[in-house]
C-alpha cells in the first residue's frame, strides 16, 4: 500500500468497524472512511470512520497535511470531510491505531475470528490444517524424504488477531511451519509480531504482487487467510489483490476468505427498520433515513455503506463465481455469525434482542486449482 491509490481502493487490514444501523441507508459517496469498531482481520483498508456515537458525541477523522504527507487526527469535522487520497495517508492512518496498542485497537476495530459466535472460522482452520498435515505425513511415508516447511500466510494481518490461532492449528506438524503476516501499517505489523514472536511480519501492499512475493521470500503458500480485505468498491483493487493471492498460493493450496455478506446487510436492514415497533419520532436515534435514490444501485453493486464507508458486500453465489474466475475451487462455505453488538455496539435495540439469527460474514474455504 504505497502508491497514490485513492483510499477507497484499499482493502482493510484485518480490521473492520462495528456495523451500526444500516449498510444501505445514508449514502455519502464523498465519504471514504473505513468501517470501524467491531469488525473482521487484514491489509490495504478503505479508510476507517470512527465509532458512531450520539449526534452530540460523534467525532470524525480528518486529514491534516504535513510537508511530506497527510496525517490523521481525531477531531470534530464536517460530514463531508474527504478521506485520505494516497497510500502514505492510509499507512499513516492505520499507524495511528497501531500506536494505541492492542487494547486501544480493540476499542475501535473488531476481530471476526474472535467475535464469530458460530465458531465457523476456527473450525474451518482446524479442519484444513489437519488435512494438510496428513498429506505431508503421507508424502514423507511414501518418499522417505522430509517435506519442506509448511508456509502459512495471513494476507492482511492487522495487529495479528489470527496469528496464534494459525500457529496452534499447525503445531502438531513435526517439520517446521513458517507463519507469515503482512499489512500496510508498520505499527500494526509490530503489534502482530508481538502476538507471535516466531512469525515473520512485514509491511506490504497486497495490490502489488512483487510486494507480496518479497515478504514471502518468493515461496508459495500452502495455507492462507484473507479476512475482510476484499472490500474496496473498486473492482480493479479487488482483482489486483486476488491476483496477488492466486500467484503466491501453490497449486492445491488452501485459502480461507472472510467477506461481508450482502444477504446479511439486507437482513440487518429489515430487522432494524421493519421488524420492530413503529418509530413515531423521525429524529429518534433509531430512525434510518431511506429512499435517497441510491439504495437500488448500491444493492445491485453490493457496495453498501458501513458507517459512511462504501464497502463491497457479496452474495454467496457471487463470490463462488469470483473464486472460480481466479482459479480457485470452493471446498466449503459457511456463516461467520456475530451477536448484534457487532452491528450496534452497546446500544442494541430491544426488538433485536428477541430470538433469531444475528448478522454474519461469509467464510469460504478455497483450493487453488490452476
Amino acid at each position: 500500500m504505497k502508491n497514490s491509490t485513492n483510499i477507497e481502493q484499499l482493502p482493510r487490514s484485518g480490521k473492520s468497524p462495528k456495523r451500526r444501523k444500516s449498510d444501505i441507508s445514508n449514502n455519502q459517496t464523498n465519504t471514504t472512511q473505513k468501517r470501524l469498531k467491531k469488525e473482521p482481520n487484514n491489509v490495504n483498508p478503505p479508510a476507517p470512520a470512527p465509532k458512531v456515537q450520539t449526534p452530540d458525541q460523534a467525532h470524525r477523522t480528518e486529514i491534516v497535511q504535513t510537508p511530506d504527507q497527510a496525517h490523521w487526527t481525531e477531531t470534530e469535522a464536517n460530514e463531508s470531510s474527504p478521506a485520505p487520497k494516497t497510500m502514505a495517508q492510509a499507512e499513516s492512518y492505520w499507524d495511528h491505531y497501531g500506536n494505541t496498542g492492542q487494547s486501544g485497537y480493540d476499542e475501535e476495530i473488531a476481530s471476526s475470528i474472535d467475535e464469530d459466535v458460530s465458531g465457523t472460522i476456527k473450525r474451518f482452520i482446524k479442519k484444513e490444517a489437519k488435512e494438510i498435515i496428513i498429506q505431508m505425513q503421507q508424502h514423507e511415508l511414501l518418499t522417505k524424504m522430509k517435506t519442506n516447511p509448511i508456509t502459512v500466510c495471513d494476507y492482511g494481518c492487522g495487529p495479528g488477531k489470527w496469528m496464534k490461532k494459525l500457529d496452534a492449528a499447525f503445531k502438531q506438524w513435526e517439520t517446521s511451519t513458517s507463519i507469515v503476516g503482512m499489512d500496510v501499517s508498520k505499527n500494526l505489523c509490530s503489534l502482530a509480531q508481538a502476538e507471535l514472536l516466531s512469525a515473520r511480519v512485514e509491511q506490504a501492499d497486497l495490490e502489488k504482487v512483487s510486494d507480496v512475493q518479497k515478504v514471502l521470500r518468493s515461496k508459495l503458500v500452502d495455507f492462507g487467510v484473507c479476512a475482510n480485505v476484499l472490500i474496496a468498491p473498486e473492482l480493479s483493487s479487488r482483482r489486483n489483490i486476488l491476483t496477488s493471492i492466486r500467484l503466491t498460493t501453490k497449486k492445491g493450496g488452501i485459502v480461507i476468505f472472510v467477506i461481508p455478506s450482502l444477504e446479511s446487510a439486507l437482513y440487518t436492514e429489515w430487522r432494524w427498520s421493519h421488524s420492530g415497533p413503529t418509530l413515531l419520532d423521525p429524529d429518534d436515534g433509531e430512525h434510518i433515513q431511506s429512499n435517497n435514490g441510491n439504495d437500488a444501485k448500491n444493492i445491485l453493486s453490493g457496495c453498501l455503506e458501513r458507517d459512511g464507508v462504501q464497502t463491497k458486500h457479496y452474495l454467496k453465489e457471487e463470490f463462488a463465481v469470483v473464486l472460480r474466475q481466479f482459479g480457485f475451487r470452493v471446498k466449503n462455505v459457511g456463516k461467520s455469525s456475530y451477536n448484534w453488538d457487532m452491528e450496534f455496539g452497546e446500544d442494541v435495540p430491544e426488538h433485536l434482542k428477541s430470538p433469531g439469527p444475528g448478522p454474519w460474514d461469509w467464510c469460504f474455504v478455497a483450493e487453488k486449482m490452476v
